[in-house]
């Protein structure tokens, strides 16, 4: 999971949070782990590239990318066209 924009870095540990309280704090199975990233300095470019060229999970394939915007503001379609441009660099 990265977390880009305002207060990214409370979405990073809200993600943690619900993670550790799955497995009441106790070892997350590494399959069930879940990979947080927060990135408050990068721009959006910056952080889709890193998704497509960088971000792992020490036990899972990611093969499959998932875009969540949380916004008064509907812009998917321009995401989406700038996460494969940004991905293709």
């Amino acid at each position: 999971m990265m977390a880009w924009g305002p207060y990214c870095s409370l979405w990073n540990d809200s993600v943690d949070y619900a993670n550790l309280d799955e497995f009441e704090y106790s070892d997350i199975p590494g399959d069930r782990f879940v990979m947080t990233t927060w990135h408050n300095n990068e721009t959006l470019e910056e952080v889709f590239w890193f998704c497509e060229h960088t971000a792992h999970h020490p036990t899972v394939d990611l093969g499959r990318k998932i875009l969540i915007h949380i916004s008064p503001v509907e812009r998917g379609a321009k995401l989406l066209d700038d996460y494969r441009r940004a991905s293709q660099a």
